[in-house]
């Protein structure tokens, strides 16, 4: 198709250029909103877990911690675990493997409820279960996990210390 053919030849060619430039930078513009979240107020997504931060309940009166818990629960996302709980975990995978947490206990703590997440939704398919957690924790000496035998027990450990209800 030549220039007359595309109503571009009736334009000077500095405007084709700047009709091209302004719809590459409206192009650029929209991609960066859609991949920074579309225009929220610059929060960071803190996980899941925060969509139920500020939740009412049925009848719009602030959610209750016992209300919170429950969809939570519900979701398959595990709580918080308290400092002796998060202790415990921490201490199951340090017997495992003390690099597995590395120096970064928040990190295995939060893979641990991903893994959480894993079971709930999972509940009667071991094999994926395994296979997530082997691919969720790793390390620079184990860029692709630790195998499935220390997935296996990762995944115990996370089952009994973090959602034992699961």
């Amino acid at each position: 198709m030549s220039d007359s053919q595309s109503g571009f030849g009736r334009l000077p060619a500095m405007s084709r250029y700047a009709l091209i430039a302004i719809g590459v930078l409206v192009l650029l513009v929209a991609a960066v909103a859609v991949l920074s979240g579309g225009g929220d107020d610059g929060a960071a997504d803190d996980g899941a877990a925060s969509q139920f931060q500020d939740q009412t309940s049925t009848e719009g009166e602030p959610m209750s911690e016992e209300e919170r818990e429950a969809l939570l629960d519900e979701a398959g996302i595990a709580p918080e675990p308290d400092a002796a709980t998060a202790d415990a975990y921490l201490a199951a995978l340090d017997a495992i493997d003390p690099e597995i947490d590395g120096d970064d206990p928040e990190s295995a703590i939060s893979r641990g409820r991903d893994t959480c997440r894993t079971i709930h939704d999972h509940p009667d398919d071991r094999a994926q279960q395994i296979e997530q957690t082997n691919q969720r924790f790793t390390h620079p000496d184990h860029p692709d996990g630790w195998g499935r035998e220390t997935a296996e027990r990762i995944l115990d450990a996370a089952h009994e210390h973090l959602c034992p209800s699961y």
